[in-house]
């Protein structure tokens, strides 16, 4: 008798839990709702634009500093 008891107040609890647990949820949900991820697009076009400009930029410098060079270590070899 006595474990048919303790049993009974398990199951009691256990029901009043899930019942509580269930009323918490259904509120959240409703108030709260679910949470929804947003996308931010960190880089506009504008900046992509900017940046492929800076890399055509670099490049084109690079290669002034190379052609100067060249004619810089030819000049000092014909000078030699």
């Amino acid at each position: 008798m006595l474990s048919t008891a303790t049993e009974e107040e398990d199951h009691d609890v256990d029901s009043k839990w899930n019942t509580i647990k269930n009323i918490y949820c259904k509120t959240a949900k409703h108030i709260v709702g679910y949470r929804q991820k947003k996308i931010k697009e960190w880089l506009t076009p504008g900046t992509w634009q900017e940046i492929n400009e800076t890399k055509v930029y670099r490049l084109f410098s690079l290669h002034i500093f190379l052609l100067l060079l060249k004619t810089f270590v030819l000049s000092s070899l014909l000078v030699q």
